[in-house]
């Protein structure tokens, strides 16, 4: 979880995010077999800060595990 404006590093991705509305995101790498990445899987919340509880990241880590195997 990251607060776009309290706890994103100052780069021009965060400015870019800011400037699309977007206040909080979740990223997760996506693996192939081998551990390396091809893809990103990103959550973004545009209306307010939201911190997803762990019951919903495990499910949505689950998720993206899985993903990758249709790639």
């Amino acid at each position: 979880f990251s607060s776009v404006t309290k706890q994103f590093p100052e780069t021009l991705l965060k400015y870019q995010l800011i400037d699309n509305g977007i206040e909080s995101i979740y990223t997760w790498a996506i693996l192939d077999l081998n551990k390396r990445v091809v893809g990103i899987f990103t959550l973004d919340f545009i209306k307010k800060e939201r911190e997803i509880p762990k019951e919903e990241l495990d499910h949505i880590q689950l998720t993206v595990i899985k993903l990758a195997g249709y790639l």
